[in-house]
């Protein structure tokens, strides 16, 4: 998250418009070359071979822009892009562009990964047996690896947590999470009897508790209660 990829761009006559600055709309188009170049370049993963044969899209989610100093025709744009947070299924991305050292506009940028037959969210691209975007940046070493001879081998519980595989646990994560559901409803409808029957029991118990007092407690002069 640390490192800076950096991409130039010339500033073209297709992107000014009559008053010879950069039209705003044409900086998000060159701000998404970039992207696309971060990908093939800066990630080793091309941007084209994950859309047409992995079949993963980045569409943005949100993005946000502030612009500073204009853009003319025939200057270098000179992005950096920086990672400022990595989750799950999605990135946030902030583009600076400079000129001379100087920044000109600054972008913030959500994408998503996105699965293209499924019309569905991501949360990894292990297609063709690549890795997922949180161990991009670092491979861990495989737990289940050969263990030496006379040693035993550990589970692996980040691709196992419930250790079925190992025999380690008697049910997997779907039968408790079931389990969990079952039980919240039973212990809502309990609460529910309980609370339509609270004023009975409240009769119940004050009959209870007048009778254990014995008679002519309850009142001064003797009677009984009633």
């Amino acid at each position: 998250m640390g490192k800076v990829f950096t991409h130039d761009q010339q500033v073209r006559f297709s992107h000014c418009d009559p008053a010879g600055i950069v039209y705003f709309p044409e900086f998000f188009d060159m701000s998404h070359a970039a992207l696309e170049d971060w990908f093939t370049h800066g990630l080793g993963h091309p941007h084209a071979e994950m859309i047409t044969e992995r079949r993963v899209g980045t569409p943005t989610v949100s993005i946000h822009c502030d612009f500073h100093k204009p853009f003319r025709i025939g200057e270098v744009l000179h992005f950096e892009i920086r990672v400022l947070r990595m989750g799950r299924a999605s990135l946030t991305l902030h583009y600076s562009g400079k000129k001379d050292g100087v920044e000109h506009l600054a972008i913030t940028q959500t994408v998503c990964f996105l699965d293209l037959d499924t019309g569905t969210r991501s949360r990894s691209l292990r297609t063709s047996g690549r890795a997922s975007p949180s161990t991009w940046s670092r491979r861990r070493p495989e737990r289940n690896a050969a263990a030496a001879p006379g040693e035993r081998s550990k589970p692996d519980l980040r691709r196992d947590p419930a250790g079925t595989k190992s025999g380690n646990c008697y049910f997997n994560n779907q039968n408790r999470s079931a389990r969990n559901a079952t039980n919240l409803r039973l212990r809502f409808q309990r609460d529910r009897r309980r609370n339509r029957q609270l004023p009975h029991a409240s009769r119940r118990r004050i009959a209870a508790r007048c009778a254990l007092q014995g008679r002519g407690r309850g009142r001064p002069d003797g009677r009984e209660p009633r």
